[in-house]
């Protein structure tokens, strides 16, 4: 039976048509398509395409600077870092599938192939997927560090950092490209499936299920890391007392950090936290978020992207020393500095004639 698909002008019904191979006579069938989205104001697309096309260049120079200094600095070449890498090589390929995000906004047709639409569905998830898990990466080590400072570096070695980050992409890939590319989702089964409704793409249980390990999970055990080092750090400063010494210096850096951590990690929680519950209502109700909402919301998780890069990795004294090491950042500084000619104050200026005088 070979069915084919006619959109009707009005777009109120979905008409396929299939031949009959027995009787070879052609038969209708007008069908309600499961999801239909009315358009976002066109004030919301605008700014839309505006936004999110600034924002291609910010996520990928950011994230990409990271890599490349740590790639080109030895002094940068830490476990730590390597944690820092991943988020940004996740941070950098989300901004990548900002490309046909607003090509597709600007031309939904763009995504009525199943092929494209798996493909920047599934990029989405691995890029956001493997940011989340790379940012619970961080958290951990940074745990590790702090509660554990004498034997940091036996428990978190080369080794073990390079088996967990790529567990980490390894998991997510198979999980957000190879499943549904093997024929877990929704499209082959629903003959009116529309890209725009995210559970008519995915199946409803893998969906779940990437959502809690990808999104729900690491975003819970990282609120609770830090507010457990908040409480260990305050406890340690309570007790040094007065103490002006190395390790006091140390636990008030860390404490500084944690708090901006936990400030970031409410943003984090804002950026993410809507779209899950969206998701979530989309599954498990009849409800369907409208796609000026769905607009808001994805800015939302591509400013994370570019704020990332900034607040875990290039505000850091290393990296400001290896930034300022550049050729680029050299040339920009002479080209923006502005040479003044030096002034001589009054005062000075007189006591440098007295003292001359004197001296003849």
């Amino acid at each position: 039976m070979e069915w084919n698909l006619i959109i009707s002008p009005t777009n109120d019904t979905l008409h396929y048509e299939y031949l009959n191979e027995v009787s070879t006579t052609r038969q209708s069938l007008y069908v309600t398509p499961l999801f239909m989205t009315e358009p976002a104001p066109i004030v919301v697309v605008v700014f839309t395409v505006a936004l999110e096309t600034l924002m291609v260049p910010f996520i990928l120079i950011g994230n990409g600077a990271v890599v490349m200094l740590v790639t080109k600095n030895d002094v940068l070449r830490t476990t730590t870092n390597s944690f820092m890498v991943s988020l940004a090589t996740a941070d950098a390929l989300q901004g990548l599938t900002l490309v046909p995000v607003i090509a597709a906004t600007l031309d939904p047709s763009f995504l009525n192939n199943e092929f494209a639409c798996l493909t920047l569905w599934c990029m989405l998830l691995l890029a956001s997927g493997c940011s989340s898990l790379s940012l619970l990466l961080v958290t951990v080590d940074r745990y590790i560090k702090i509660l554990h400072p004498l034997t940091y570096q036996q428990i978190v070695n080369t080794t073990r950092a390079s088996l967990t980050i790529s567990s980490v992409w390894i998991y997510t890939f198979v999980i957000a490209v190879i499943l549904p590319f093997s024929g877990w989702n929704q499209i082959r089964i629903s003959p009116s499936f529309s890209c725009l409704d995210f559970t008519g793409v995915f199946n409803s249980i893998h969906l779940q299920i990437l959502l809690m390990t990808n999104g729900i999970f690491p975003f819970v055990v990282m609120c609770l890391i830090y507010m457990r080092l908040f409480s260990v750090v305050l406890q340690k400063l309570k007790r040094d007392g007065t103490n002006l010494n190395g390790h006091r210096r140390f636990m008030k850096r860390e404490l500084r950090s944690v708090k901006t951590f936990l400030i970031l990690l409410g943003f984090t929680g804002l950026a993410w936290l809507p779209v899950t519950t969206i998701v979530l209502l989309e599954i498990h109700t009849k409800y369907k978020a409208s796609l000026g909402l769905r607009s808001v919301l994805s800015w939302l998780t591509f400013m994370n992207s570019a704020a990332n890069p900034v607040v875990y990795s290039l505000r850091s004294e290393p990296f400001q020393r290896a930034i300022n090491n550049t050729n680029l950042y050299r040339f920009f500084k002479r080209c923006c500095k502005c040479r003044k000619s030096p002034r001589i104050e009054p005062s000075s200026y007189n006591t440098y004639n007295v003292s001359k005088t004197l001296r003849k």
